[in-house]
């Protein structure tokens, strides 16, 4: 494999555009294969789909730049000739163009300069010419800022047919060579080559960033269980995208509307129909119904329900489409959580906010049938018409405003509130090196998270019906692990190195003998599952071990209720204007000055900032407070669209 920067492949005289370049070479038997998963997972390229390329390569007398490459130096400068077509097909005055292209480390840049030149000039017989005059070629390299030591004369004609499509999705070119041929044109060097075929062909990779476009790389993977699931997940993710992206994402930041609107909204474009037939089915049926590898359906159901969606409820199929695009979209903020909780709170500070922290609010103050403050802890006051509260519904409702100072149905409904099904058991280890998979995947091991246990589909969910029964089956497991000092070197303080990782199943809060009988034998199992997985995951690189059960997450954070990190049940009764319940899923409660903005409210958990900036929208509104941000450019074209639009959507 060969990592560079270079530019597009369209003859754009003059251009000068950094790009991440990679290559792989692919085995000739394999070659009509790549050729078939890139035409199912790329779009052709419209203005450029196939062709010859054809590229006479310039050196010195002592063929300084071809040492320079075969030596892996770090910088490096190619001059070259390039132009399109087949020699019996040109016409008779061909467009050609001088590049240069400059390699420093793994960054590279093209310029080119068009000229044009009688058919004759191509002639493999006229090549040892130069195609053009000397001085026009040095003149045309002087402009790209480059100087040769010495004068520079043409050497070898590498020609290749090249097929070129485009990302789907992302700022990424994909090339397959193939028919790759070299003819030597300087006589006095080897023996005369000409036309010495290269067996394989290379796929060549152009982008913005060293990751590979994720239509491509995923797919490429999902192909080594089956070459059918990796179409498919190319057609359903390109569907999912645009829901996500047109519908989901936005509607994040909006409040909730009643079942009978949405239903009425989304049938505006063929995408929110489509959405809406998703969200009648269940996880395990879109799943299932669209991909026949069994482990391939159970890491997309893994994915899709690790958060707590139920593989069996129905009603909630939407999230099939928004986690599968948040699973590989998933970021990492540089230094731990907590730091983008500092500059969340640095934005507070700055525009006049106070905080009080390690301060718990003891009571919510009721004064004429509205909130008036807070008590803390250590007695302290807090005086306030409005209260925005993130907490769970019964710490909110039942524990600081009591049952006596709402009404009775309101009363009711926390009481009837269901927390999730599930909780999450975490070890977390100090190693001396990182985990190291046994896996064909060399990126196994620089992946963000990796799956450990997911066997498959069976499997899985004999897991989950385990835990929501509350027992776990210790020769059944499954979880997700990821090292996160790979990811972020800042989170190793020792002056010795080591790496920091930790492992995650899903556990329930009360399990069956206990967590204090069973976190201890939970902890070996999980490591002897994690050391099958990464066999360098030994006593020997471990130096550190501790485990953190539903029981502890509930000590750290007392809102999350029985270990519940999305303070409810996500099931559609307990969903969009449900959540937590019809009266308060929109922030305002039905008691004057208290407003409900955390995981309990629409749109629900994760790091999101949905429900926060919903309930700040409502406040500002209510209190007629003049708004200084704005919504986003998405934001506006879903209303446009789904909401203020009749029937049929925008003409």
């Amino acid at each position: 494999m060969q990592a560079s920067q270079a530019a597009t492949e369209q003859p754009v005289e003059g251009q000068f555009r950094q790009r991440i370049e990679r290559k792989f070479f692919i085995k000739p038997g394999e070659i009509g294969f790549a050729g078939a998963l890139l035409r199912q997972v790329c779009r052709q390229d419209r203005q450029y789909p196939k062709g010859q390329v054809n590229s006479l390569y310039f050196d010195t007398p002592d063929l300084e730049q071809h040492e320079r490459s075969a030596s892996g130096e770090f910088r490096k400068d190619k001059v070259r000739i390039r132009w399109y077509g087949e020699s019996g097909d040109l016409p008779e005055s061909v467009p050609i163009f001088v590049e240069l292209k400059s390699r420093r480390g793994f960054l590279s840049t093209k310029r080119r300069e068009q000229f044009q030149v009688d058919r004759e000039r191509l002639l493999p017989e006229n090549l040892n010419a130069g195609i053009i005059d000397r001085k026009k070629l040095m003149d045309a390299i002087a402009g790209f800022g480059h100087f040769p030591s010495q004068p520079l004369r043409p050497v070898i004609l590498i020609s290749y047919w090249r097929y070129r499509f485009t990302d789907m999705l992302g700022d990424f070119r994909v090339a397959l060579d193939c028919n790759i041929r070299s003819t030597l044109v300087a006589r006095e060097f080897g023996y005369g080559e000409k036309d010495l075929p290269l067996r394989g062909g290379v796929v060549e990779v152009k982008g913005p960033s060293m990751e590979l476009p994720w239509t491509l790389d995923t797919k490429d993977s999902i192909s080594k269980f089956s070459f059918k699931d990796a179409v498919a997940y190319g057609h359903l993710m390109r569907q999912w995208k645009k829901i996500v992206a047109e519908i989901l994402g936005p509607a994040t930041y909006l409040p909730p509307m009643l079942p009978i609107e949405i239903t009425m909204a989304m049938q505006k474009t063929p995408v929110g129909q489509h959405m809406l037939e998703l969200a009648e089915e269940s996880a395990l049926d879109i799943i299932n119904s669209n991909f026949e590898n069994d482990r391939l359906r159970a890491t997309m159901l893994y994915n899709c329900c690790i958060w707590g969606l139920d593989p069996r409820e129905t009603g909630v199929g939407m999230f099939v489409a928004l986690y599968s695009d948040r699973m590989i979209n998933k970021c990492y903020c540089q230094g731990g959580s907590h730091k983008l909780a500092g500059a969340l709170s640095r934005e507070i500070l700055s525009n006049g906010g106070i905080i009080i922290d390690a301060c718990e609010a003891t009571k919510i103050i009721m004064e004429g049938g509205k909130v008036a403050g807070i008590e803390t802890r250590e007695g302290r006051v807090l005086k306030s018409k409005v209260i925005m509260s993130t907490l769970d519904p019964h710490t909110t409702f039942l524990d600081l405003i009591g049952e006596k100072n709402m009404p009775a149905d309101l009363a009711e409904s926390i009481k009837g509130w269901k927390y999730d099904k599930w909780s999450y058991f975490t070890v977390h280890v100090a190693t001396k090196e990182p985990p190291r998979y046994k896996c064909d995947d060399p990126w196994a091991n620089e992946s963000f998270m990796n799956l450990i246990g997911v066997e498959g589909e069976d499997q899985l969910l004999a897991h989950w019906d385990n835990v929501v029964s509350g027992k776990i089956d210790l020769n059944n497991i499954a979880g997700h692990a990821t090292c996160e000092s790979q990811l972020d070197p800042h989170l190793v303080h020792s002056p010795y190195g080591g790496h920091v990782s930790f492992f995650q199943m899903h556990a329930p809060y009360n399990i069956e003998g206990g967590w204090d009988k069973m976190g201890p034998k939970l902890l070996e199992a999980v490591l002897a599952k994690w050391q099958k997985a990464a066999p360098n995951m030994t006593k020997d690189n471990i130096m550190k071990v501790i485990y953190e059960t539903p029981v502890g997450i509930e000590l750290r954070f007392p809102n999350m209720r029985k270990g519940a990190i999305k303070h409810g049940d996500y099931k559609p009764i307990q969903l969009g204007c449900f959540r937590p319940n019809q009266e308060c899923s929109s922030s305002a409660t039905p008691i004057p000055g208290l407003y409900t903005c955390g995981a309990s409210n629409y749109p629900g958990g994760a790091v999101l900032g949905g429900p926060g900036y919903i309930g700040a929208n409502k406040v500002a509104d209510d209190l007629g407070v003049t708004k200084w941000w704005k919504p986003t450019r998405q934001m506006e074209r879903y209303k446009q669209v789904y909401l203020e639009s009749p029937i049929g959507g925008i003409r």
